[in-house]
């Protein structure tokens, strides 16, 4: 089960003649019931219920020729997070036509914005290429060579 799951058990005790429930008095035995006014046996109802937490993604590609892989990609909807515990809504938006970079974090509880980036695609690009080379630099140093 996940975390936001929530179960819930109730038991109930009814009568096994008259099928009225059965109400613990304290003076009376458990087996007596106050319709049939004797002891009859009893019969148990058990509910139980449980609510699941539902998210939505939605992911979409647009494919042009001379683009490598897609031309637009648009990403909406819940994910996972290691620092909020009910997850974040991301919005997405990665146009390669336009040369254009969007992306909205929002908690998913609260609503609020945590992270919001609006910039050219070709900054974002060279942003993780000068930290895939310098992650490459750090492996490549004396010391650290590869088995």
């Amino acid at each position: 089960m996940q975390s936001g799951n929530k179960e819930s058990i109730k038991k109930n005790r009814y009568c096994a003649v008259c099928g009225q429930k059965k109400v613990l008095d304290g003076v009376s035995g458990n087996n007596f019931c106050l319709f049939c006014e004797k002891e009859t046996p009893n019969k148990y109802l058990v509910t139980v219920a449980e609510t699941l937490n539902v998210h939505d993604q939605v992911k979409m590609l647009k494919k042009s020729t001379g683009y490598k892989k897609f031309a637009v990609s648009v990403i909406k909807g819940w994910f996972s997070s290691h620092s909020h515990k009910d997850g974040v809504d991301i919005y997405r938006i990665i146009d390669k036509e336009n040369d254009e970079y969007h992306e909205v974090v929002e908690d998913k509880h609260t609503g609020t914005i945590l992270h919001q980036s609006h910039e050219k695609l070709a900054n974002t690009l060279d942003m993780e290429a000068r930290a895939t080379s310098s992650r490459r630099e750090y492996l490549n140093r004396p010391g650290m060579e590869r088995r």
